[in-house]
């Protein structure tokens, strides 16, 4: 809007140094047809909004530039018609439209030389040009100006976009790193009870077991025989504790993410995508584990495709165990087929079978197939 106003603005001022002109017969076709020139050359450089054109409209604009040379000839072949140049100067400026800022110097001085015009219209028009290259010069630099404020917002916009991602990395790696402390706790607090508590509990047992054997027929053998109840009682209360504390010990990412590692080592292309919350009960939890280690395993020993995708996914009633090695994309587009080491017909390791008893043992299936690579697929009700 700033632009359009300093054009009205200039187009006001050069109606006085045309004075002369507008007193002729042809004064008001000759308004009309400046006001259609100027509206024509707003149109082709800018858009609705004011703002300069992109490089997409370069034809435009070149288009509007031979208007402005043509527009600055004029006083050259009709002499006293310099008055109405810097209606246009405004825009040639903007397009930094060299050659017509030359041919308008040299316009304005052919014309205005050639005494047409009294005095005070030339110097009019000169001062309406200068107040024309002031009024260019405030626009530009208010452009200039909203630009890099733009940039300056844009780039606050993306530091903090990246400040954001950065504390939720952050965040994300210190959770980890609790769940971590949290686990090796655990574990250290089950490996205790276990050889302490437990061996203590287990020597009363044997001691217990002795005095009955001893102490028989005696009235305290009652008491014993309950004594040794309760220690019974205890310890597989213990049993189950450290299991429990073990079981959850147990970081299922970071143990499936160390069982893909020889993978990687290998040079192939490991993609894992773990999905799943962190409660994850112990028994499917060692199942998966085993799963993912047997598949894996087979693939190291008998596959030679480049890439394996590793995913374990949590649904509503059933977790889902994917593991896959497969082939890249032949010429034709099509998926690869071929491989080493596949399973076709009866042909079954004991990995396999090893695999659909860890899915049973859960209440869960696994199936096996071998197009285009390995692939193993277990469903493992929670």
């Amino acid at each position: 809007m700033n632009m359009i106003s300093d054009r009205i603005i200039i187009f006001i001022l050069s109606l006085f140094s045309m004075e002369k002109l507008l007193t002729e017969s042809y004064s008001a076709p000759l308004v009309y047809a400046l006001i259609i020139y100027l509206a024509v050359e707003v149109r082709l450089i800018t858009d609705l909004s004011g703002k300069p054109l992109t490089d997409k409209k370069l034809m435009r604009v070149k288009a509007a530039m031979v208007m402005q040379t043509i527009y600055t000839c004029v006083p050259i072949a009709v002499k006293g018609m310099h008055v109405i140049l810097p209606v246009s100067l405004y825009d040639m400026l903007l397009l930094r439209n060299v050659p017509a800022l030359f041919l308008y110097a040299l316009s304005m001085a052919v014309s205005g030389l050639s005494g047409e015009m009294p005095l005070y219209s030339t110097l009019l028009c000169m001062a309406v040009t200068a107040v024309a290259a002031l009024l260019y010069y405030r626009s530009s630099t208010n452009l200039s100006i909203s630009q890099s404020l733009h940039r300056l917002r844009d780039d606050d916009a993306l530091l903090n976009e990246k400040l954001q991602i950065g504390q939720a990395e952050l965040m994300n790696a210190m959770d980890r790193e609790i769940a971590s402390a949290q686990l090796s706790e655990r574990n250290r607090i089950a490996r205790e009870i276990h050889d302490n508590v437990g061996h203590m509990l287990s020597r009363a047992l044997l001691q217990t077991g002795a005095m009955l054997a001893v102490h028989k027929n005696e009235p305290v053998s009652e008491e014993l025989k309950e004594l040794r109840a309760t220690l019974d009682t205890a310890m597989n209360s213990i049993r189950e504790s450290v299991h429990d504390l073990r079981d959850d010990s147990i970081d299922l990412d970071g143990v499936i993410r160390e069982i893909a590692g020889p993978l990687e080592a290998g040079g192939k292309t490991v993609s894992i995508e773990l999905d799943h919350e962190d409660m994850v009960d112990g028994k499917v939890k060692y199942a998966i584990i085993g799963i993912v280690r047997e598949a894996v395993s087979n693939i190291i020993k008998h596959s030679k495709n480049p890439c394996v995708d590793i995913r374990v996914t949590e649904h509503p009633s059933m977790y889902q165990v994917v593991v896959h090695d497969y082939s890249d994309m032949n010429s034709d587009g099509k998926s690869a087929k071929d491989r080493e080491g596949q399973i076709s017909g009866d042909t079954r390791g004991m990995g396999i079978s090893n695999m659909e008893s860890r899915a049973a043992g859960v209440g869960g299936t696994l199936t096996v197939s071998n197009d285009n690579g390995f692939r193993v697929f277990a469903r493992l009700p929670k």
